[in-house]
């Protein structure tokens, strides 16, 4: 899930019913947000919770059970635009062998499912407000 853990938004709440229904768990991200914190910060801020996801530091703190061969990225607004940008960066980085971690570690963690709700996908920004 991408949004702040304490805040019930849309894709929050559908992140747990889907988690309920599945038998699933779920991981909310309190990334840093703007204005405070220019982009890329709050992306940056996802990629590292990945990165973290499929380390074998994550195991001390994670269930045993977790299926890290099926994540699901959910978010909402900017959460929306995070979880699609990182589905690509992390399919990148698995390529490119960008991270820090070695392969088997990386591919611990597949991205199987992606569920957006009103990202901002506009090409162009047509209001000074949206830049």
């Amino acid at each position: 899930v991408m949004g702040e853990h304490d805040d019930m938004s849309f894709a929050a709440d559908i992140a747990l019913r889907l988690a309920s229904k599945f038998q699933s768990y779920v991981i909310s991200l309190n990334y840093r947000k703007s204005p405070e914190n220019p982009f890329p910060a709050g992306l940056t801020d996802c990629f590292k919770a990945m990165e973290w996801l499929a380390s074998d530091e994550s195991n001390e703190v994670l269930p045993s059970n977790l299926d890290r061969g099926k994540v699901a990225l959910i978010g909402d607004s900017s959460g929306a635009n995070f979880a699609a940008v990182l589905t690509s960066l992390w399919r990148d980085a698995l390529k490119a062998d960008l991270t820090p971690f070695p392969s088997e570690i990386q591919q611990r963690l597949t991205v199987k499912y992606v569920v957006l709700f009103y990202p901002c996908c506009m090409p162009a920004f047509p209001l000074k407000s949206h830049v």
